[in-house]
């Protein structure tokens, strides 16, 4: 899984999130920003947090929800002072749903920042151009057909990526229209250059 996740040669000592594969390092950016939260401790991978982004990432082992929801739980009962409390909409949710407080019921509300691309922190970058999301960070390069992209015409080529010169080496490119991903073998839709980590999941195809 380490050598999965991570830059070969990076997985000696502590788990550092910069030497995470981009696609990793994204995801785990998602994670910790729309899952749990994290008020510190932004430098390092968590242990706990490996299998999620393998999971993810690879397509297996499955994971039930269930376990991902207690898991999260534990963590935030681990902190001494309390100030992290996962899934708070889902608990809210089936507090109300077995009676357990009111539908009336108010609590207290948390400002809350809805994920976004453009604003992913200290060491992205993020461009785009009329058919490609791109995104950079400590040197790595990554870039994904966008969802609504329009059809190539007949015999029209596609954006080339030696147009820009911040992504012409090392580019993991996710083509979401092909579609397919599975835990086994290749995964139809995805390509690669140098190798640069053989698979992953068509986010735009798997729920």
């Amino acid at each position: 899984m380490l050598d999965y996740l991570f830059i070969p040669g990076t997985t000696h000592g502590k788990l550092l999130r910069r030497n995470l594969r981009i696609e990793a390092k994204l995801m785990l950016v998602v994670c910790t920003q729309s899952v749990i939260p994290r008020r510190g401790d932004k430098v390092e991978v968590r242990f706990a947090e490996i299998l999620v982004l393998y999971m993810l990432l690879h397509g297996s082992p499955l994971v039930p929800f269930r376990f991902l929801v207690l898991n999260n739980i534990w963590i935030g009962q681990k902190i001494g002072e309390r100030k992290i409390v996962p899934h708070c909409q889902l608990i809210t949710a089936l507090l109300k749903l077995y009676g357990a407080i009111g539908a009336a019921a108010k609590g207290s509300y948390k400002r809350y920042k809805p994920f976004d691309l453009t604003h992913l922190g200290t060491g992205w970058e993020y461009k785009e151009s009329e058919r490609y999301q791109k995104m950079k960070s400590d040197g790595q390069r990554w870039r994904a057909l966008k969802v609504d992209a329009r059809p190539l015409q007949p015999r029209e080529a596609d954006e080339p990526e030696s147009g820009d010169d911040d992504y012409q080496e090392d580019t993991f490119a996710v083509d979401v229209e092909m579609g397919g991903a599975g835990p086994s073998g290749g995964v139809p839709g995805v390509g690669t250059k140098s190798g640069y980590m053989g698979s992953a999941f068509d986010y735009a195809q798997q729920p």
